[in-house]
């Protein structure tokens, strides 16, 4: 199943949030590593992030990032919805995909999807991968709002483990849910400077894509993604060998292509 969040992204809290600000050279370095979008923190809650916000999604559109607005679902700030349409509105408008931030159970969970649409939502969850985690909606509640993938935070460095625990603990995780086909594809985000190792175990886990939390923190640099998106890339179909020559025999007659009889003397 394929969706507007596969492939490769690295998330953009930026300053009105306590991250730091991209510029177009970081997001062109980033897209020329493979880096295909950036997540990029638009609002909180009912609170939108102003011009500093709008600055960060432009350096990454001049840069050539596909840009993703990204919002907390703050569980105290009334109904998801329409805390998504904050998000709408602080993006800028426009956006047919967007990224919810739901670590806690918000009020009105179900009408999470009504202003991007379960096509083109997603949602990220916590740190913790266990789904007993206190207070966060159900995954099952998530799977019938039909949204489109979870981004899980499978943090390896957190956690102190290495890159391919961190995936399989998120696996085990969400396979305790028993939701089988109904589970949305799970892509997950990293938090270490070896997004390669990261990539490489998510793939072999199914996923369809990775991304990194986050820009400017944590060690995770444009080189850091070296090799990353052609763990993804499709595989290349190899050309059609070319025909074997055929060996013609005097007196035998052949049919062109065309129908004609062919006699050679």
């Amino acid at each position: 199943m394929s969706t507007p969040f596969d492939g490769v992204g690295i998330w953009v809290l930026g300053a009105r949030w306590g991250g730091t600000p991209i510029i177009a050279a970081e997001a062109a370095a980033y897209k020329a590593a493979g880096v295909q979008w950036a997540a990029v923190k638009v609002s909180d809650g009912i609170t939108g992030g102003g011009n500093a916000v709008i600055q960060d999604m432009q350096a990454c559109w001049d840069g050539g990032l596909a840009v993703i607005p990204w919002t907390f679902i703050e569980p105290t700030a009334g109904d998801a919805g329409a805390q998504m349409h904050v998000c709408f509105l602080a993006s800028g408008s426009g956006q047919v995909v967007a990224i919810a931030d739901v670590e806690a159970q918000p009020t009105n969970i179900a009408s999470l999807t009504n202003q991007f649409g379960a096509a083109g939502t997603a949602v990220t969850t916590w740190g913790n991968p266990l789904p007993a985690h206190p207070g966060q909606p159900s995954i099952g509640q998530l799977a019938d709002l039909g949204v489109a993938a979870i981004l899980p935070q499978a943090y390896a460095g957190a956690w102190r483990v290495t890159e391919a625990q961190a995936i399989a603990t998120m696996v085990q995780s969400y396979a305790a849910c028993g939701l089988g086909s109904k589970m949305p594809p799970l892509l997950p985000i990293g938090d270490t400077g070896n997004m390669l190792a990261f990539a490489q175990a998510a793939k072999a886990a199914g996923c369809q894509g990775v991304s990194a939390f986050r820009h400017g923190a944590n060690g995770i640099t444009a080189a850091g993604f070296q090799g990353v998106a052609e763990v993804f890339a499709p595989p290349v179909t190899p050309p059609d060998p070319a025909p074997a020559p055929i060996q013609l025999t005097a007196g035998t007659v052949y049919l062109t292509p065309k129908g004609d009889r062919l006699t050679l003397g």
